[in-house]
């Protein structure tokens, strides 16, 4: 790291001090990110005033993981500004994520949250309920079969008629 002393934080000393392998994670000089893993290495008689130390370049992993976290806020934001009604469920049939738009739709609100609850709790609150959950649990059963499915369009109606499609 180029200097003349061990830093305050090193894991050398901690390692020595601990008598356990300690690691971090640091900005080097040079600007890349390293992680350090120290582990004690004793002696015969059991002190321990040594250790191994391994460094790691992760800066590749650090520079990836910002690419990731960029790339998870654009897909936010479209996922919550599209036009279109999107949700996501599990093949259990449980709602995981809903974009706002499918609530103001499935709802005619916009904070009724129906996060973790199943398809058939949700559907049974429109005119076409029988329908819809028969389309849903048979594509469920085609997802936990393996298969591919393509993206689909349907409309439930409400209790007042309104048709919304999703």
């Amino acid at each position: 790291m180029g200097l003349e002393n061990p830093c305050d934080f090193c894991p050398m000393i901690e390692a020595i001090k601990n008598k356990k392998v300690e690691s971090i994670e640091l900005k080097a000089a040079d600007g890349r990110v390293y992680e350090l893993i120290s582990a004690p290495f004793p002696n015969p008689d059991g002190t321990i005033d040594k250790v191994a130390e391994i460094v790691i370049d992760r800066n590749d992993h650090v520079l990836y993981e910002e690419r990731l976290r960029d790339s998870e806020k654009k897909f936010r934001h479209l996922f919550n500004q599209s036009p279109f009604s999107i949700s996501l469920f599990d093949l259990k049939g449980n709602l995981i994520e809903s974009n706002r738009k499918f609530v103001q739709e499935l709802t005619e609100y916009v904070n009724i949250d129906y996060t973790g609850q199943n398809f058939i709790d949700i559907a049974s609150h429109f005119q076409n309920s029988k329908q819809i959950v028969q389309l849903f649990s048979e594509r469920l059963k085609l997802l936990r079969g393996g298969k591919e499915l393509k993206p689909i369009e349907f409309y439930l109606i409400t209790k007042g008629g309104r048709k919304i499609w999703l």
